[in-house]
This record gives structure tokens, C-alpha cells and sequence, in this order.
């Protein structure tokens, strides 16, 4: 493939990604009461890792694109490893080891796009969308129904779920007790943001 045709095919590629207008259709900025909460099972039990408080100053903005969706920009939260919490020291511990919170200190939640805008009728909304996240260095990109509300307060209340594979993520669910004890590979990401547009 010629240089030409080559850079012709990255922008059509590239371009429609960062797509986004001046000004933007929302601003939506991320509140401390937001909750992240990663969830899997074991052969003995399940258990629930999650940050009960966001400490980042994060905002999202909404853009309209010439596409039959809305897509963010300032969109990724950005949660440490060390902030989680699943209930008992040791398995806090296995968690960040598990997930190398050494190397990979944290978990980041990129915002692409939102087919429609939430009505502001104080009613939860199913709106699709897309997000990336990445793990421990490895990004993947998905489809999600996320669960909005959003009242005349201006409080945006935005919750979603995805299940991965830990092997999604290059990683290998721990075994305890001499492999009597295995984590399985499912596990379940839920985010439960609270946002307010300024």
C-alpha cells in the first residue's frame, strides 16, 4: 500500500474518533459519592471489592458529532488500586496483587460515546454507550446499556455493569490453600456514578 493510500485510510479511521465541537452539549462533573465495586466468585465463595468514595476532581463533557450519537471528551476517571476495598485484609491484598497494583497501580474508565442525551424527568433511563477500560495495562473497549438518571436538580446519576475475564486483561485468577482454593475467571465491574452539571 502506497504512503498515500495508507495515510488517506488512518485518517478515515482516526478522524471520525475526534470528531468533537467546541462547545460542548454537557458538562457533567463526578462527585466523591461515586462508587466502583469489582465482584467475582470463588469454588468456596464470592466476594466484592469496591471504592466507596471518588477523590478525583474529574468532569465529562458531551459533544453532538455529525454521527447519530453523542460522544465525551475530559471523559476518564481514574480510581487507584490502593483505594479498594474488599472487606478482609488478606483478600484486599490478593486483589491489588492479583490485579499488579505494583506495576499497574490503577483502573481507568474512559467515556466514548451516548446514543441520546438523558431527559431530565427523574426517571432512570437504559441509554447505550461505549466505554474502555483497562486493567493492569490492558484496554478493552465495549458496548454498554448504561442506567441514567437525571433531575431538575442537575444531579446526574449514571450506573452501569460489564462482565470480563480476568484473561481479558493478561491476568491469572489466584489460587490459595494449594489450588484448593480458585478464584474463577468471571468477574463483574459496576460503576455507580453521581455527577452534577454545573
Amino acid at each position: 500500500m502506497s504512503a498515500v493510500l495508507l495515510y488517506g485510510f488512518l485518517l478515515s479511521v482516526v478522524l471520525p474518533f475526534q470528531e468533537t465541537p467546541s462547545v460542548p452539549e454537557r458538562i457533567w462533573d463526578v462527585e466523591n459519592k461515586s462508587r466502583l465495586v469489582i465482584k467475582g466468585e470463588s469454588n468456596i465463595n464470592s466476594f466484592s471489592c469496591e471504592v466507596d468514595r471518588y477523590y478525583s476532581a474529574d468532569r465529562l463533557r458531551l459533544h453532538s458529532t455529525s454521527e447519530p450519537y453523542f460522544r465525551f471528551s475530559d471523559n476518564s476517571i481514574v480510581i487507584n488500586l490502593m483505594e479498594f476495598d474488599c472487606g478482609r485484609k488478606l483478600l484486599t491484598r490478593d486483589f491489588r496483587q492479583t490485579l499488579n497494583a505494583d506495576s499497574h497501580p490503577e483502573i481507568v474508565i474512559s467515556f466514548l460515546t451516548l446514543d441520546r442525551l438523558p431527559q431530565n424527568n427523574q426517571s432512570d433511563e437504559e441509554i447505550p454507550g461505549m466505554l474502555r477500560i483497562t486493567i493492569a495495562g490492558v484496554t478493552k473497549e465495549v458496548t454498554i446499556r448504561f442506567e441514567i438518571n437525571s433531575n431538575v436538580n442537575k444531579t446526574i446519576y449514571l450506573k452501569g455493569k460489564q462482565n470480563f475475564l480476568f484473561s481479558d486483561f493478561g491476568l491469572e485468577p489466584p489460587t490459595k490453600m494449594m489450588g484448593l482454593i480458585n478464584v474463577k475467571n468471571e468477574l463483574e465491574v459496576l460503576f455507580d456514578l453521581v455527577m452534577y452539571e454545573p
